[in-house]
């Protein structure tokens, strides 16, 4: 009975030191910005661009290629000034490359991949847009690009 009694408390104290611990507010770490940013006065084709809403627009081209370990995307941020974007190259759900944050009038010409691509299979852009002092999420676009090697 002694021994019960000591195994239910233990089992009590652990589960309220799981709670408390799981509860707690942990340090919010932003996504980082995009080493390879290069700022822009005019995208490649302005027919091309996507507008989501009000907050942003971008281009990203509709064929991506891949050479060496890089995948050529060729993103342009056209937000206001209190957005951020990123892309994203999946495949099967799974992060092939992405990029870091770009600002208004940002670039990025291609990103660095972190696996390989299976060639028979299609990837998808995700494009994520971010409040600019929050962080918060305005939203998401998937594309579904030509893949060429």
């Amino acid at each position: 009975m002694k021994k019960t009694v000591i195994i239910l408390s233990t089992i009590i104290v652990i589960m309220i030191i799981g709670i408390i611990y799981f509860s707690m507010d942990k340090k919010f770490v932003p996504p980082k910005f995009e080493e390879n940013a290069k700022t822009f006065e005019k995208v490649p084709n302005e027919d091309k661009i996507i507008r989501v809403n009000d907050d942003y627009a971008f281009y990203i081209d509709g064929i991506a290629r891949v050479k060496d370990k890089y995948i050529y995307v060729n993103f342009y941020s056209l937000t206001n000034d209190k957005t951020y974007l990123k892309v994203r190259v999946l495949q099967d759900d799974v992060i092939i490359a992405e990029s870091g944050l770009l600002k208004k009038n940002e670039f990025v010409e291609k990103l660095k991949m972190k696996r390989s691509l299976i060639e028979s299979k299609r990837i998808t852009y995700l494009v994520m847009s971010y409040e600019k002092d929050t962080y918060y999420s305005l939203g998401e676009v998937r594309l579904n690009p030509t893949l060429k090697k």
